[in-house]
């Protein structure tokens, strides 16, 4: 059994800093006042923690109903016990405990600028970390992206199809094979289709991608086609992915072939933005397609940058996220991004969220 004491302003931010370190484990053996009226707690802790234990516990400890915070335990000493003597009569080895990074607003935003993400941003997130006056670094700039970030993962069981919007080499095309690979494994049948006829290598991409998933092609050489290709495909019952060429969302011609596509096809607009692309850029063009009605959005190339400046930029925008790529694999999964992950990438020092190990979804579809 280990013993560890967290000092916090109150209960609820030595709740929210036990359970981000701790997971479920810990055990709260007492609580007193400081002199400075803040709170004092020692907790007791047995066994190994899942990254997935400490992501849940701390959803929770924000979670906390005024009446709960003061009376929240966590599972049972005894439960506890168990489980580590199992795991130690198994041979686990516990993973190593993160090093705790105490708040330094000037210290955040140096991280911050780091990930190049644009002034405004950097000291709004700076100054809402503050104000949540959690001692944790990691944990009050989640707090301070959570007020911020919307997520809207797809459902591609019921969807009746998506057609992928965006600037030029933001990944649409890939995106369009990922998503199809995944709703191919659902067991949804599917068609990939290729609305820019004159794209250089582009219909090849995709038709490629269809006969890697299994799934159907189809290439429209007109709006007439296009809309003719859509209905046949709902008939039947599939998932339509309309892959369209890439275009600057500030452009007039763009705009109105947005306006035109959510129009005639009747199916959802989604975003495509990478991850490689500059901050301020991707906010103006989040803001943009918002403006049109795009209703959610896909980040890209996450496993070719080490700076997430755009991504945090797309994260807090007026666009939801639905779901980020990391993996150079068409059948590498579309993760959900949380807003303690994003936050722990932004302060990590090497490799954020390209690194294989560190989880970056709370679920997959």
């Amino acid at each position: 059994m280990r013993i560890k004491t967290f000092i916090a302003s109150d209960m609820r931010a030595a709740m929210a800093a036990i359970r981000a370190e701790l997971g479920d484990e810990a055990v709260i053996l007492s609580r007193q006042k400081t002199k400075d009226e803040g709170v004092l707690v020692r907790v007791a802790i047995e066994g190994s923690l899942s990254e997935e234990r400490i992501e849940d516990g701390v959803a929770r400890s924000f979670a906390l109903s005024e009446e709960e915070r003061d009376e929240a335990v966590a599972e049972p000493y005894a439960a506890a016990f168990r489980d580590g003597l199992i795991a130690r009569l198994r041979g686990a080895t516990p993973p190593s405990p993160r090093p705790q990074r105490h708040f330094n607003r000037a210290e955040l935003l140096g991280f911050l600028r780091k990930h190049r993400l644009a002034d405004a941003l950097a000291h709004g997130l700076a100054e809402a970390a503050e104000q949540t006056r959690l001692s944790d670094m990691t944990l009050a700039l989640a707090a301070a992206l959570d007020q911020r970030m919307r997520s809207a993962p797809l459902e591609l069981a019921q969807a009746k199809g998506f057609i992928l919007l965006g600037p030029r080499g933001a990944g649409k095309t890939v995106m369009a094979g990922r998503i199809a690979a995944q709703a191919a494994r659902a067991g949804r049948k599917v068609r990939l289709i290729a609305a820019d006829p004159q794209g250089a290598g582009a219909v090849e991409r995709l038709k490629t991608f269809a006969d890697h998933v299994t799934a159907d092609f189809s290439l429209a050489e007109s709006e007439a086609a296009l809309v003719e290709i859509v209905r046949q495909s709902g008939e039947a019952g599939e998932l339509a992915l309309v892959d369209t060429a890439g275009s600057d969302p500030r452009d007039e011609t763009f705009r109105a072939l947005c306006t035109s596509y959510g129009a005639l096809l009747g199916l959802e607009r989604l975003a495509v933005v990478s991850a490689q692309g500059d901050a301020e850029e991707t906010t103006e063009i989040c803001t943009e397609l918002a403006g049109l009605g795009v209703e959610r959005m896909l980040v890209s190339a996450l496993d070719t940058t080490r700076r997430l400046g755009s991504l945090a930029a797309a994260a807090t925008s007026s666009l939801p996220l639905a779901h980020v790529s990391r993996s150079p694999f068409l059948g590498g999964q579309l993760e959900t991004l949380s807003a303690l992950s994003l936050a722990r990438a932004l302060l990590e020092t090497a490799t954020p969220l390209a690194n294989a190990g560190e989880p970056a979804c709370v679920n997959r579809i």
